[in-house]
């Protein structure tokens, strides 16, 4: 999976980017608008990953979405701040996302992770799918 991560990162980390900037060349609230189109279009593809079949093909290609949607909206957040500080105040108001951001997601985001799958042990079982050994 750390490969999948690796190239849809980048890929959409300078596609969101790329894309904001070319349409925010018309209308500078596409800076934040595409962070909310690409979080609205991680929906779709986090479920389709969830619920992919056992095929390696269509779970990897819905996961490769997923990150693809998910690092989309990082170039032009820090793009929008950046535009709208004076120069002198950009490498903190830089340094303060990052913090903000992994404080909030990075951080918290494990533990939540461990806290719903212990809660929902009951719902859907221990395994979903029993491993063979060879």
């Amino acid at each position: 999976m750390g490969p999948i991560e690796l190239v849809g990162g980048v890929i959409g980390t300078m596609a969101g980017g790329l894309l904001a900037d070319r349409l925010g060349r018309r209308d500078v609230r596409w800076y934040l608008w595409m962070p909310a189109v690409a979080g609205g279009a991680m929906v779709p593809s986090m479920w389709m990953f969830l619920h992919a079949s056992t095929t390696q093909t269509s779970m990897f290609s819905c996961y490769f979405a997923t990150i693809l949607c998910s690092s989309s909206y990082m170039a032009p957040v820090v793009a929008i701040t950046q535009r709208i500080m004076p120069v002198r105040m950009r490498a903190l108001t830089t340094a303060l996302l990052y913090l903000v951001l992994n404080l909030s997601a990075r951080a918290p985001g494990r533990w939540w992770a461990g806290i719903l799958n212990d809660a929902l042990l009951g719902t859907y079982g221990v395994e979903r799918y029993a491993c063979r050994s060879p």
